[in-house]
């Protein structure tokens, strides 16, 4: 078995098991919403609700959008996703990986880029240690302007 079919298995078993702990069902509408998160997740990084129930469309899974939304929450809610505002009220998701560390955003452009240094792993390692703190998700953002946003800014001027 390929390590990406294991690893879909593995994170549709812990979605069950959170559903299960809150008393709810492993529906049909959540199983195609979890299937095409992992099968986006395959080509792109970061994807939004509009692509992934455009996606879902258009294979005929007729999924509403509040079905999607509230299947996001939980998948949220359960570790699975996650969710990264990029500027006011505009997300993007993203299916979590054990050695993702946080984001580096554009504020102009909206480019994601990905940190994933072990440093920062030791360093908030570290902080939560000292602070005797058991963490089990965290949130790492920079915001600010790509090299390109502030080239083009700059022959603006």
């Amino acid at each position: 078995m390929s390590p990406r079919k294991d690893n879909g298995l593995i994170k549709e078993a812990l979605f069950r098991e959170y559903l299960r702990t809150k008393g709810l069902s492993y529906t049909y509408e959540r199983r195609h919403i979890l299937k095409e998160i992992l099968e986006t997740s395959k080509t792109i990084k970061h994807f939004t609700i509009d692509r992934l129930y455009n996606n879902l469309q258009a294979k005929r899974n007729r999924i509403s959008k509040s079905t999607l939304y509230r299947t996001i929450k939980l998948l949220e809610d359960s570790r699975i996703v996650k969710k990264t505002d990029i500027a006011p009220d505009h997300y993007v998701y993203e299916k979590v990986e054990q050695y993702n560390i946080g984001h580096v955003v554009c504020l102009k452009c909206k480019k994601i880029i990905e940190i994933n240094h072990r440093e920062t792993k030791k360093i908030v390692n570290s902080i939560c240690r000292k602070k005797r703190f058991q963490y089990k998700t965290h949130t790492f953002e920079i915001k600010g302007y790509c090299n390109n946003c502030v080239s083009l800014s700059l022959k603006d001027e």
